[in-house]
């Protein structure tokens, strides 16, 4: 994703770099299906933990011309 951003006179180009781990999506997938099969909704704050992990997001800035 990019964003221009402009400072007073200045003007930035943010862009923002995210990589999701290979386990992330199947984990969830077993989750949903587990949920299903049992009627028990997941605790959510863990499985949010859980993706979290599997997230990593890298912002980079610079001056737009």
């Amino acid at each position: 994703m990019r964003q221009e951003l402009k400072f007073g006179e200045r003007r930035f180009l943010i862009t923002i770099n995210a990589r999701i781990a290979w386990w992330v999506r199947p984990y969830l997938k077993v989750v949903r299906l587990i949920a299903l099969a049992t009627g028990v909704n997941p605790d959510m704050d863990k499985v949010t933990r859980r993706v979290m992990r599997g997230i990593r997001t890298r912002t980079v800035s610079r001056p737009s011309h």
